[in-house]
């Protein structure tokens, strides 16, 4: 189990960490593509009450999280609650530990700690992601090479000892009723080993059946890795929707933000310029 505290030694590790704004625009990137009940805009704060993260377990994840147990916190005692949900019920499944040194920097909203966790949780979701996709393919791999193996038909060899003094029968060759093909010779050894070899499947009609059912098996188990591709493409253009909505809600609520500025800039000017008027009544 993966424990975050080597991500979070000392305050001089968090300012190293800091000054590579690469890193941290790269993870609000990527955040920006997880679906998130609210946009963030600061990590540090954002993430301090554990909400935003839950989502992102639960966007991934949504087996291994309870979002009842998730709850919008009004004080310091709901954000601590709601982070030791994350670290002693949800986390451990993922093979993350979240020790209390982190779990309190986070809480109090120190964005480095938040950075690092969530860095490390993306590595990991990326890693069970990656897990997932190789052992899929490699299933439908297996199928292939099963079904192929399925389409050889088999030949069955059977021996049977006849008596020392029963004369043998040469080449005796019949036919049976289902339209199976038998052929039965015994040798003329003192031994008296008779070689029965069997071939065919309850006739002509049976066997075709079988050959197409196989058929549509293997042409079934070959179409599976473009019906995986055209899932990930689907998945690919969910995110990408979602990530659309959140960046047009960005920019209604940086829209309407804006707005209510140049609102409160007028009124001030309004203001200035009344009292200015004021003064110059007054020295007139």
């Amino acid at each position: 189990m993966l424990d975050i505290r080597s991500f979070a030694l000392n305050q001089y590790q968090y300012h190293i960490y800091h000054n590579h704004s690469e890193i941290h625009d790269d993870l609000l990137s990527w955040l920006a593509t997880v679906p998130l009940s609210r946009p963030v805009w600061d990590v540090g704060e954002d993430f301090a009450d554990g909400v935003l993260a839950a989502d992102i377990i639960y966007n991934f994840f949504p087996q291994l999280i309870d979002l009842e147990k998730i709850h919008v916190p009004r004080n310091m005692s709901q954000r601590t609650g709601n982070w030791h949900y994350l670290s002693i019920e949800v986390l451990p499944k993922l093979g993350l530990q979240l020790p209390q040194m982190v779990t309190v920097d986070i809480t109090n909203g120190v964005h480095r700690a938040a950075e690092l966790f969530l860095i490390q949780l993306r590595e990991t979701i990326q890693n069970h992601l990656m897990r997932a996709r190789q052992t899929s393919q490699q299933q439908s791999n297996s199928g292939r090479s099963y079904i192929s193996g399925q389409n050889r038909l088999p030949q069955i060899q059977m021996t049977a000892r006849q008596g020392a003094n029963q004369s043998g029968i040469n080449g005796a060759n019949y036919s049976g009723t289902n339209g199976m093909n038998h052929s039965i010779v015994n040798g003329q050894n003192k031994s008296g080993i008779t070689a029965l070899n069997l071939t065919g499947i309850k006739g002509a009609n049976a066997s075709s059946n079988i050959y197409s059912n196989r058929n549509g098996d293997s042409l079934d188990a070959s179409l599976a890795p473009c019906k995986e591709a055209l899932r990930v493409k689907d998945d690919e253009l969910t995110a990408l929707r979602e990530k659309l909505k959140m960046f047009e809600k960005l920019l209604r609520e940086k829209t309407k933000l804006h707005e209510k500025q140049l609102r409160a800039k007028d009124i001030r000017i309004r203001e200035l310029e009344s009292r200015l008027e004021k003064e110059k009544n007054k020295r007139s």
